[in-house]
């Protein structure tokens, strides 16, 4: 029975033993795996962790080798040394009677009882105090994890703080860049437009202008730094010397020289600053003039949109005066077949009238032969408004071949203009290659 319960304890030390060596191992891997990943705090509980399974696993196996030296020790007790201390126990009590020799029988059977039964608490306490043990030690590191929780959301935060303040310089760099690109795209536009400009020595000129205009603004940045950094160093030594309770007189005469200089480089200043205004407003005159004078790109542009204006015009005006003959004509023909319709009404209707005697029959020829020559009077002058409306145009075909024939010949003449225009330019710079050696 006892080396059951000994075999029972030495099984339960090594099973715990086990885990705690499994555990240990499983540790091992997940820190070995996300050793990367994990924080300081978060290393520092695995360590305490491993640091706490260790000495687990160190008490279970020396718990182990106690127990199995006692287990041993009892074994040999049952089985040789027993039978021994038996006989010693019975040469000792020999003579005494059979319920006194039962009777130590028992105590010696409880006493080995109560050993053994001592031996499992002393194991059972020395497991649950390492428990404790371990538990008090868990609990401490999670103080000690609650405590560094908030420098650990502190972090978070200026971490997060950080990455925006990352993201938002990154977008202004952007725009930056994109600006940059702009400028250059436009600088190269300004170079193209600059070259193929006509006014290159008013360019170049306005060139000079500005940029001594920007050396005079630098000028005047850097002498108002040196007048402003002078007159502190007079308002300290002014200061110091009122402070002193008194001045010299060699020192109030270089005091008021340097006051007085000053106010010559103030004078002379506010000149030059009166000179640049004056220049200033020089060159935005002369900017203004520029702008004003069309470049020859500017005045062909001009042409062709009035030509362009033009055409459309004259081709409106041409379709308004088609509507309106053909609107006249058609109403110069409306009103005709209207009276023509009238007329054959009024004969269909008085014709049987008319027709009843001899004298309304005479009547209605008389009236018939005045319609009649009324439209014979009409178709007269239909014929001569249309004669003196052909003759009109054949005058303005005529006219209209001789504009063309007018046109074409200037087009010529500026044609041979520019080519001799080409020819005198070719001949001038001859004439200057040829020109320079001789007066040289």
């Amino acid at each position: 029975g006892g080396g059951g319960g000994g075999g029972g304890g030495g099984g339960g030390a090594g099973g715990l033993a086990g885990d705690a060596v499994a555990g240990l191992s499983m540790l091992k891997s997940a820190s070995a795996q996300n050793d990367q990943n994990m924080s300081a705090f978060e290393r520092k509980l695995a360590k305490e962790q491993k640091r706490a399974l260790e000495e687990e696993i160190r008490l279970e196996k020396e718990r182990g080798v106690e127990e199995n030296a006692i287990m041993e020790h009892m074994q040999e007790l049952s089985a040789g040394g027993g039978a021994e201390a038996a006989k010693g126990l019975v040469g000792s009590i020999v003579g005494t009677d059979a319920a006194a020799i039962a009777a130590a029988s028992a105590a010696y059977q409880e006493s080995v009882d109560e050993t053994k039964r001592m031996l499992e608490e002393s194991g059972k306490g020395g497991r649950h105090s390492q428990i404790a043990a371990y538990k008090r030690q868990k609990a401490a590191l999670e103080r000690q994890a609650e405590a560094l929780q908030p420098r650990v959301d502190e972090v978070g935060g200026a971490f997060s703080l950080a990455q925006e303040r990352l993201e938002t310089l990154s977008k202004e760099k952007e725009e930056q860049n994109t600006f940059v690109e702009r400028l250059k795209t436009e600088i190269e536009k300004l170079t193209v437009l600059e070259q193929q400009s006509e006014h290159q020595g008013e360019l170049e000129k306005l060139k000079s202008l500005v940029m001594l205009n920007e050396q005079l603004k630098a000028q005047e940045s850097a002498f108002k730094a040196n007048c402003k950094r002078q007159l502190a160093n007079l308002q300290a030594q002014l200061k110091d010397v009122s402070a002193s309770g008194g001045a010299d007189d060699e020192e109030s005469a270089k005091i008021k020289e340097i006051e007085d200089m000053h106010v010559k480089v103030m004078a002379k200043y506010d000149k030059l600053r009166q000179l640049v205004a004056e220049r200033n407003l020089a060159i935005a005159a002369k900017v203004r003039l520029i702008d004003d004078i069309p470049t020859r790109t500017e005045l062909i542009q001009y042409e062709r949109r009035f030509v362009e204006l033009y055409s459309q015009v004259a081709l409106k005006l041409g379709e308004n005066k088609k509507y309106f003959e053909t609107y006249n004509t058609l109403e110069d023909t409306y009103k005709f077949m209207e009276k023509e319709v009238n007329l054959i009404n009024s004969i269909s209707e008085n014709f049987d009238a008319a027709m009843q005697s001899k004298a309304t029959k005479e009547q209605f020829l008389q009236q018939f032969e005045s319609i009649i020559k009324g439209v014979q009077d009409s178709l007269q002058r239909q014929n001569t408004t249309l004669e003196g409306k052909a003759v009109r145009l054949e005058s303005l075909a005529v006219n209209h071949q001789n504009l063309v024939d007018e046109q074409r010949r200037y087009f010529k003449a500026v044609k041979d203009f520019q080519e001799e225009c080409n020819k005198n330019e070719l001949y001038s710079q001859k004439l200057a290659q040829l020109g320079g050696p001789l007066e040289g």
